[in-house]
């Protein structure tokens, strides 16, 4: 199975690439727009950080999109 860390993700204390996923919620940004918010927690020495990036575009709903 592969390894679900990015290579390129480290710890911003100690920069250590081993880091456990904490957990993720859409917040708003102080400018008004969505974003997804993901936490992390160090291996090597358990100092938590989070990491927020733009939230997808939700599909429009309508009457239109019957299933």
């Amino acid at each position: 199975m592969p390894s679900l860390v990015r290579p390129d993700r480290r710890c911003p204390k100690c920069d250590s690439p081993k880091y456990a996923f904490r957990a993720r919620k859409t917040v708003e940004s102080p400018d008004g727009t969505q974003e997804v918010e993901t936490k992390y927690r160090c291996s090597g020495c358990d100092a938590v950080w989070k990491e927020r990036v733009p939230a997808p575009a939700k599909p429009a709903t309508g009457e239109g999109n019957a299933a």
